[in-house]
């Protein structure tokens, strides 16, 4: 019942006949929509915000990601703010449609800290498990187990924190995943191979289950892992004993960042942050790898941050074998008390990015809290996406031409170019000869070569086109 029919039935009398009562009634329903009214977010200009879903629609947002079609996947966290059990699975999945309606994709989960869509399948990081669904229109199926266990306790101390997280597609076909110092113990993947890590890194395995390995070590919190257009990987780490830094560091294969013993002072033999931007809640890290918005912004880092209650945008630069940032900015202007980013990822078409905002200091009350918002930078350039492109990129047979993939290596948007990578490697020796062709041609742009030569690698290992 809305508030205007709720005061005619308790007032049969008609307004209009008392002024008195009229004025206080108009007044009631200006307070009414002043409360139910959707919050504003005040950003830089260039940028404009849209509240997509809120409590109790969605509640504890944890990680987002889209599929081709549009439709928004948004995972939920009750463990993490309202729960009284941090060992019941109370997580859930939600599915966005475009046209408004709403499915529950997967329920009875752990917290999901990890999610990514890929060729019709949905992969989730839910410690201690690492499962695939198989999505039938917004509804998850035929789940499967690529990890048994992550780590025996996830939620030791009745927090889920410090935990295998969010994870990035590679051209490699690896999905690299942030891991917090809670580590890696008796993971194993469907291939039998077993890893350990004590402390936190990054890890990747293939969207299969198999090749399970550690690539970097020494970091404390890291819940995201920022991947640009050439596969160089950045982390935003909470440090916070260590004089509350919010550290974003270079990752390589390899490379040891000293966390926790060899860290502080800084040491010759470790690895050592490209920035620091001081105390808060590092969360999520997405890099800008999409031509729609200005030159400046690609390659840049999204960091959302918990404890600052902002998203920063940084510019990076080469310097020698890394990185340093020229320029660094906070997107919200004066961001309300409650804004509380934690995951984030971009829209399909490139002009912009989903955040989930969980909306409280999670202090453990119970409270039915939670926001999506959608942040669009209002001077995009519009991409048009190949007609071929969403089919194949939701895992169905493909009908494009190897002409019309080899010329999308070269697309605006990466998440076009990795499909028609891995489309080509599907094809195998039929697509040789013109992957060759790119890859020697000096003059072709460069992200084009970079997945020309990893299409002819074979992501799966199984054919060594090479």
């Amino acid at each position: 019942m809305g508030s205007a029919e709720f005061f005619r039935r308790q007032n049969p009398k008609p307004y209009s006949s008392d002024p008195i009562r009229l004025t206080f009634f108009l007044l009631l329903l200006l307070v009414c929509a002043a409360v139910t009214a959707a919050p504003a977010l005040r950003t830089l200009p260039g940028w404009k915000t849209e509240l997509l879903a809120a409590a109790p629609d969605v509640r504890h947002p944890s990680v987002v990601c889209a599929a081709p079609d549009g439709r928004v996947f948004v995972a939920e966290d009750p463990m993490d703010i309202s729960s009284r059990n941090a060992r019941v699975a109370e997580g859930r999945i939600l599915c966005l449609h475009p046209d408004g309606t709403r499915t529950v994709f997967a329920e009875k989960l752990h917290a999901v800290f990890g999610l990514q869509y890929l060729e019709g399948k949905l992969y989730v990081l839910h410690n201690p498990k690492f499962t695939v669904f198989t999505d039938e229109n917004g509804v998850g199926k035929n789940p499967v187990n690529l990890i048994e266990q992550t780590l025996p306790e996830p939620w030791a101390g009745d927090w889920n924190d410090h935990i295998p997280a969010n994870f990035r597609l590679g051209m490699d076909g690896f999905f690299y995943i942030a891991i917090g110092d809670k580590g890696l113990h008796g993971a194993t993947g469907t291939d039998g191979r077993r890893v350990e890590l004590n402390g936190g890194g990054v890890a990747r395995i293939r969207p299969d289950g198999s090749g399970l390995e550690i690539i970097s070590t020494g970091v404390r919190n890291i819940l995201d892992l920022a991947m640009n257009a050439e596969d160089e990987m950045f982390t935003y780490d909470n440090t916070d004993e260590h004089n509350w830094m919010g550290r974003v560091t270079h990752m390589i294969d390899g490379g040891e960042y000293g966390y926790p013993h060899d860290f502080v002072p800084q040491r010759p033999y470790t690895l050592w942050m490209l920035a620091d931007y001081g105390a808060g809640a590092a969360c999520g890290a997405l890099a800008w790898n999409n031509d729609a918005l200005p030159a400046d912004h690609r390659g840049n880092l999204l960091l959302a941050d918990f404890g600052q209650r902002n998203l920063r945008r940084v510019q990076l630069a080469r310097r020698g074998g890394t990185f340093a940032p020229v320029r660094d900015e906070q997107i919200v202007v004066e961001p309300p008390a409650d804004f509380r980013p934690v995951g984030i990822s971009e829209t399909i078409d490139g002009t912009g990015f989903y955040v989930c905002d969980w909306q409280s200091a999670d202090t453990k009350a119970q409270v039915s809290v939670g926001r999506l918002w959608k942040f669009t930078f209002t001077n995009a350039a519009s991409v048009a996406l190949p007609d071929w492109w969403a089919a194949t990129a939701a895992g169905k047979k493909s009908d494009a031409a190897n002409s019309a993939l080899i010329a999308a290596l070269a697309h605006p948007l990466r998440n076009v170019r990795l499909t028609a990578q891995r489309e080509l490697t599907r094809r195998g020796a039929s697509a040789r000869a013109a992957l060759e062709k790119l890859l020697l041609d000096e003059q072709a742009a460069p992200p084009a070569r970079w997945h020309a030569l990893w299409a002819l690698a074979d992501d799966d290992g199984t054919r060594n086109l090479i």
